[in-house]
């Protein structure tokens, strides 16, 4: 359950909600953690069938490699929680990967399961700020859809030289 304070502020009245989501962000970590670490593994394995005799393709050089377990990494606390090595001993290209377990208590105990919001909303129950804010990413999916150009459109479909203005438009009907 949200607890909330009340705080002075500079600029207006406010109220503060903490409340937690510790469970659903470690469960979120934990498959994110599972994903990057089989995207490594298989990339791993693509470097040792790459280095073999007789492989096809043009190989891995560093470079190339660190470009691809940058982008395995790119998530939230992955660069942190991830130990990736990449050596090259005897002409050949070795990747190894760990996952930094004092990070992650760290992270769980520090930065996981606290959410801080901040209101203008004195008249708002806890509950309604929380709905509020979860409902946000609703409001802001639904814009994102918007915006696709194959949800609804309207596109001109011939114009009048003299008139500068369209005879009819086109109404685009999102695919199903």
């Amino acid at each position: 359950m949200p607890r909330t304070y009340n705080i002075p502020m500079l600029c207006a009245p406010s109220s503060v909600i903490l409340f937690v989501l510790f469970t659903k962000q470690v469960r979120g970590i934990e498959q994110e953690l599972t994903k990057r670490r089989r995207k490594l593994r298989d990339l791993t394995a693509k470097l040792r069938r790459s280095q073999q005799p007789g492989a096809r393709g043009k190989g891995y050089t560093e470079a190339s490699l660190h470009k691809q377990v940058s982008a395995i990494l790119s998530g939230q606390h992955m660069k942190q929680l991830l130990e990736v090595t990449i050596t090259k001993k005897k002409g050949c290209l070795e990747m190894t990967y760990q996952t930094r377990g004092q990070i992650y208590q760290q992270l769980k105990k520090v930065v996981l399961g606290k959410r801080i919001l901040f209101t203008d909303q004195e008249t708002w129950s806890a509950e309604d700020i929380v709905d509020a804010y979860r409902g946000q990413s609703h409001v802001e999916n639904a814009f994102r859809r918007m915006k696709n150009p194959f949800f609804v459109g309207w596109s001109p479909q011939c114009y009048s030289a003299h008139l500068n203005s369209p005879h009819f438009a086109q109404i685009k009907s999102p695919p199903h």
